[in-house]
């Protein structure tokens, strides 16, 4: 009897020790997963990172393309020159940069002229009492 409890109390021991090997190499496993996992993700990551930033750069090179598109455009000179779009007009100046019209004479309104000569008033007295 004293034997036989002997070896009883035995193969407890190695079906935990079993167990115990079993779960430190479960746990080397997930260990590993982990790590790979995270590689992975960090891996997945720098693609993302790369691939931003090479649409980022297709993107501002489109914007260059358009741009240098619409300089390479013809300017029609017709719209700029004096008198070769209509004989009536009378020559105006345009302004280089824009094209616009230069207007040269401001038309004065009667409150405009009362108030210039008050200010021209103004001055000769001020210029009187100094």
């Amino acid at each position: 009897p004293g034997c036989c409890s002997g070896m009883e109390g035995a193969m407890p021991e190695e079906s935990s020790e079993e167990s115990d090997s079993s779960s430190t190499s479960n746990e080397k496993r997930s260990k590993k997963e982990k790590k790979e996992n995270k590689e992975r993700k960090r891996k997945r990551k720098e693609k993302e990172k790369k691939s931003k930033k090479e649409k980022k750069r297709k993107e501002k090179k489109g914007k260059k393309e358009k741009k240098r598109k619409r300089r390479a455009e013809p300017v029609q000179l017709s719209k700029f020159l004096d008198g070769s779009d209509s004989g009536d007009e009378e020559a105006v100046e345009r302004s280089v940069i824009s094209g616009k019209k230069i207007k040269r004479k401001l038309h004065k309104t009667d409150q405009d002229k009362t108030n210039d000569a008050n200010r021209s008033q103004l001055l000769a007295f001020l210029n009187d009492a100094y």
